[in-house]
């Protein structure tokens, strides 16, 4: 993931990747524990969110995301799908590139990405590249290397300070 795209400080040693699927409700409801985590260590972590399809109706979303990546639009994007969920059954098509609109994204040219069957292929691996990486549920966070699920802010800050260099992690946590 060294060239995916993150959020934090992209030189920080503590990696924290967020498995989703962006029509989960508990993933929208993760996301505000999330901007709370990455508040309270800025600077400290980077963060990346791993799209994983549970279901079918979700996988053109994920798509988008994934093509939107080439404009260096996908956290727009992920915000807007977990911000303006469907109701039921995942985004229709229309709703996705009015999303996409919304992100900054050239609805025309995210349209004919679609049509061309573009990340086609990388959606499909994603649910099989989960499990093998031991992904059961979303929202599961890992720390670094280790998979600690859906957790409270005070928790995730917990594994947090035991990922954390020993040199400064205190220091910079002090003058906050």
């Amino acid at each position: 993931m060294a060239s995916e795209p993150v959020e934090g400080n992209p030189e920080a040693e503590v990696l924290l990747t967020e498995f989703f699927d962006p029509n989960c409700p508990h993933c929208q409801r993760f996301k505000p524990i999330m901007e709370e985590i990455m508040a309270e260590y800025k600077g400290q972590v980077r963060y990346y969110k791993q799209p994983v399809p549970l279901w079918q109706y979700s996988r053109p979303q994920i798509r988008a995301l994934l093509i939107a990546k080439e404009k260096g639009k996908y956290y727009k994007l992920i915000d807007q799908q977990l911000e303006n969920p469907a109701e039921q059954g995942g985004l229709s098509r229309e709703q996705i590139l009015a999303q996409a609109k919304e992100a900054g994204i050239d609805r025309d040219w995210l349209a004919e990405q679609i049509a061309e069957g573009a990340k086609q292929e990388e959606v499909n691996r994603l649910p099989y590249e989960a499990r093998q990486a031991g992904i059961e549920s979303t929202p599961t966070l890992a720390i670094g290397t280790k998979i600690v699920g859906n957790r409270s802010a005070a928790c995730i800050g917990q594994l947090i300070e035991q990922e954390l260099p020993a040199s400064g992690a205190s220091a910079e946590r002090d003058r906050r």
